[in-house]
């Protein structure tokens, strides 16, 4: 705003000093040539511009320029203004701040434009799995994803905000064993059941949080009663599907809230909430992307596994989709997730993603899966994020569910 203000000056004064000037013509390519610049020694000023592209126009020295422009400025104090050599230095005064700043308080929308009108932006940020509340890690991406989300679309952007709910990889087993045991827990404490089920040492989320998740399971008497009744015989507890089931849906129900009302509270927004398991297994979307993959001749099988040739993408190494136990990997679900990004009615020109710094190795075989799809890698970006760690007791403490974790 200040800068659009002095060059906004600069043009009126060049008008009123053009019959000083030889009579310059005045026109809009003279008028563009004025380029605002920072000063090399701080103490000139603020801001400067070098008028010494006008002296082939007006055949006069640039320093003799420079004074006739500042001597038409108007609503600038002298001392604001200095001449040296072929350079107008500015001084921003703090009335000048003021001014700026009481038009932005004031203004409806500050700086709305259009310049990434052309833009149609898939963000995709935090997704976290539904396994724990989010911590403070999670809160930077939140923050820093959001903040984006808000100056793309300020810029004319169509910006859709995705969250990627992980609800189908080995986590979510390991959350239902977790809450499994701590039900246990408190059952036992009751009396409820018998004292000779043992519950393992280490757990695979020992947070006290997932003692609450079992609690408030537990605090349906249906519930509790189907739960009891699961241990008649006791052997056969972690064997019941259907209790499983149900524990599994309770857990990430309850996470799955928790983090989308954290979000909520922080006034981090998204329009789509994409389930794994509901959205690529359910709807048989892996194996799809997998046969096209195979059909372009990207793929093949070495030790009972399915890989794919990301060497030939600048890779370090080829990856494996799918394990000689029939199941994928992390990359496989990923790999679809990103096509399906690509294949969607909105038709988004860039598919941008926010991920931590351990992710760096990540970015080659995914971009290297996007142009083996057939679709432009170009389109593809990532912005890495440092990972914090935090002193604690004069200890360095990372987040995370397993760890110590503060929300």
């Amino acid at each position: 705003m200040i800068r659009h203000r002095i060059l906004e000056q600069l043009a009126a004064a060049l008008y009123k000093a053009a019959p000083d000037l030889n009579n310059l013509t005045v026109d809009e390519s003279v008028i563009s040539a004025f380029k605002l610049e920072r000063p090399r020694n701080p103490e000139h000023g603020d801001y400067a511009v070098n008028v010494s592209f006008l002296a082939r126009h007006t055949k006069m020295a640039p320093p003799k320029i420079a004074e006739a422009i500042s001597a038409c400025l108007e609503g600038v104090s002298p001392q604001d203004v200095s001449v040296i050599g072929g350079y107008l230095n500015f001084k921003v005064t703090e009335a000048m701040l003021a001014e700026a700043l009481a038009a932005i308080i004031h203004a409806e929308k500050t700086g709305l434009n259009a310049s990434q009108s052309d833009k149609r932006i898939l963000l995709e940020y935090v997704s976290a799995n539904p396994t724990g509340p989010l911590h403070i890690g999670h809160g930077r991406w939140a923050a820093l994803g959001d903040a984006i989300v808000r100056i793309l679309r300020h810029n004319g952007a169509f910006v859709t905000a995705e969250f990627y709910i992980n609800d189908a990889g080995v986590q979510m087993g390991n959350i239902t064993t977790s809450v499994y045991w701590r039900a246990v827990e408190l059952l036992k404490a009751k009396g409820s059941l018998p004292e000779s089920l043992q519950v393992p040492d280490v757990l695979p989320y020992p947070g006290e949080y997932v003692a609450d998740v079992s609690a408030l399971y537990l605090s349906d008497a249906n519930r509790e009663k189907r739960f009891i009744a699961a241990h008649a015989n006791p052997s056969d507890a972690l064997a019941d599907e259907a209790l499983q089931a149900e524990l599994k849906a309770f857990s990430k129900k309850v996470l799955l809230e928790s983090q989308q009302g954290l979000l909520e509270n922080l006034r981090v927004h998204f329009e789509n909430w994409i389930s794994e398991k509901e959205y690529l297994y359910d709807r048989d979307v892996i194996a799809g992307t997998l046969a096209r993959l195979s059909a372009k001749g990207y793929t093949y099988e070495a030790e009972d596994a399915l890989w794919f040739k990301s060497t030939e993408f600048g890779d370090e190494k080829d990856r494996v989709l799918r394990k000689s136990d029939g199941s994928f990997t992390y990359l496989t679900p990923d790999i679809a997730y990103h096509d399906d990004k690509f294949n969607r009615a909105e038709r988004y020109n860039c598919i941008l993603n926010i991920w931590g710094a351990d992710h760096h190795g990540y970015i080659p075989r995914m971009r290297g899966a996007i142009e083996a799809l057939g679709h432009d890698p170009n389109q593809f970006e990532v912005l890495l994020g440092q990972l914090v760690n935090l002193i604690v007791d004069g200890e360095r403490t990372r987040m995370g569910k397993r760890r110590k974790m503060l929300t």
